[in-house]
């Protein structure tokens, strides 16, 4: 598939995307005024009272802590007049824009407020107090705000965030957040809950809130809901902020030049019937290859999804669909095309590609730079993945360092041999030492394999000791699907190469 290209527009879209993540997002100062008035509640308390004093102190503490932290709860005082506060910053946010937007939510409330309880929010944290103990309550009151446009599907926005709200509860390290971008789709969201509730708690208050947005804002393009214990946001332009905590959702393509045959129908019959086929397929064991087609008119398609995706989820199905759509889209009626994802891989052709090495790559760097001692260690550990994936059925490595500085994942489409997958993945450290040379995170993509290094997560750590080597001699046969009809095994030139087709499927159906 050499003569497949990138679109212009698409590769600078993806490669804004990588490094994105990895420098500042929104290296412009953030807004400072309020989303909304402060909700100033409950009865007045005098000024030079204990209460007043007793805030002072509180608001002093909040601020001491907004420098080295995203969330913090305290009390000061004791009896009748005890005060209970806590901030919230957005869990993507940077300490130092932390500390200037609760201080200016502190000196804001202490301006509009004379009452017992208030509370204020901005675009990127909000700021609590009461005179009676809310911590731990789970409160999902509150309002939402949409933008004025509309959005011509619904559906992709609100399936966006729908992950976010079933994920950010259990992201309990440093903060019960989670974010993700899309370039290709122009979307940019998260959902955030205090960590003074429960896990439990944040899921039903994300839920709650979700809920209402459907309700309320689903046709516009760019929407939000704050209340006291979580919050949800989708945008069509970037807020996002720091690199930490964001993870970006990679969509990229490569289309060949050539069409399917414009006046034949059944070349994109059969390219329509591929491409739903695959992700289903692909979705039981991660991986699947297979041809349609009928005597020359033949398509080539495999689907291959990242190892570590939790079997009992749909994200392979989902991303898989995703990619299946992206290809129609960005190669309408090509012959050949290929789709990156952050967690997949799509792949189809009208030439036999299987078994093959792709020669389209793309490979992308992190202009953060390291040490040479650290890019010593993080290639020594890539080597040994790649020499481990190969002699593994799933074809697929991962590890980290041992002080979590460096985390690595190499993978091979499972249509390869053993020799195949080496081959692909030392072009990919090959790829990775010469152009991302002490380079702090870099990918490596093929038609044939991945390989990705970062400085931080990207990847479930459980799966690190799932796989053992396949035993020796035995190759990568038991992984690939099952063969369905003579065509599968032998392709278009089945007439000419009979007995060997003959032979291939006596082999593969004694081994199974």
């Amino acid at each position: 598939m050499s003569n497949l290209h990138s679109k212009t527009l698409s590769f600078l879209l993806f490669l804004s995307l990588y490094l994105l993540p990895h420098s500042a997002l929104a290296a412009d100062p953030i807004n400072l005024i309020p989303v909304h008035s402060a909700d100033c509640s409950s009865k007045a308390y005098t000024n030079g009272s204990a209460f007043q004093t007793n805030l002072n102190t509180l608001f002093s503490s909040l601020n001491s802590k907004s420098p080295t932290s995203n969330f913090y709860n305290d009390t000061a005082g004791t009896g009748s007049d005890r005060v209970y506060g806590l901030f919230l910053c957005q869990g993507d946010l940077s300490n130092t824009d932390c500390q200037a937007c609760i201080t200016a939510a502190t000196t804001n409330l202490q301006k509009a407020c004379s009452q017992r309880q208030a509370i204020i929010y901005y675009d990127y944290c909000q700021l609590r107090y009461s005179d009676h103990d809310f911590f731990g309550i789970m409160d999902p009151n509150g309002f939402s705000t949409n933008n004025p446009d509309d959005v011509s599907d619904p559906e992709r926005p609100l399936d966006f965030v729908s992950n976010l709200v079933k994920k950010a509860p259990y992201n309990k390290v440093p903060l019960m957040f989670a974010a993700n971008a899309s370039f290709q789709y122009r979307l940019f969201a998260m959902a955030e809950c205090t960590k003074d509730i429960t896990s439990a708690d944040c899921a039903k208050c994300l839920s709650t809130i979700f809920e209402k947005i459907k309700v309320c804002c689903r046709d516009y393009q760019g929407w939000r809901f704050l209340s006291p214990s979580c919050s949800i946001r989708y945008e069509a332009n970037s807020f996002l902020r720091n690199p930490n905590f964001t993870t970006s959702e990679i969509v990229e393509s490569k289309c060949s030049d050539d069409e399917l045959p414009s006046g034949d129908g059944n070349s994109q019959q059969d390219l329509s019937t591929l491409l739903s086929s695959l992700p289903s397929q692909a979705s039981a064991n991660g991986f699947y290859n297979t041809t349609v087609g009928v005597d020359a008119n033949w398509l080539y398609g495999l689907a291959l999804c990242r190892a570590d995706l939790d079997p009992e989820s749909n994200t392979c199905l989902s991303c898989l669909t995703e990619a299946a759509t992206v290809a129609v889209d960005d190669c309408p009626n090509k012959t050949q095309a290929i789709v990156w994802r952050e967690k997949c891989l799509l792949r189809y052709s009208n030439r036999n590609f299987f078994s093959a090495v792709s020669n389209d790559i793309e490979v992308l760097c992190n202009p953060v730079p390291m040490s040479e001692a650290e890019d010593v260690a993080v290639m020594q550990m890539m080597r040994s993945l790649v020499d481990k994936a190969p002699e593994i059925p799933r074809m697929f490595a991962a590890d980290m360092l041992g002080n979590g500085t460096a985390y690595g994942l190499v993978q091979c489409t499972r249509d390869l041999s053993i020799e195949g997958c080496r081959d692909c993945l030392t072009e990919a450290m090959g790829n990775a030492t010469e152009r991302c040379n002490q380079m702090k995170g870099w990918r490596f993509l093929s038609g044939s394999c991945t390989a990705r290094y970062e400085s931080t997560p990207f990847f479930d750590p459980s799966i690190l000791a799932a796989d053992a080597p396949a035993p020796a001699g035995k190759g990568n046969v038991d992984s690939l699907p099952k063969v369905k009809s003579w065509g599968n095994v032998c392709g278009p030139n089945f007439t000419t190469l009979a007995l060997l087709c003959l032979l291939v499927i006596i082999s593969i159906g004694g081994r199974n």
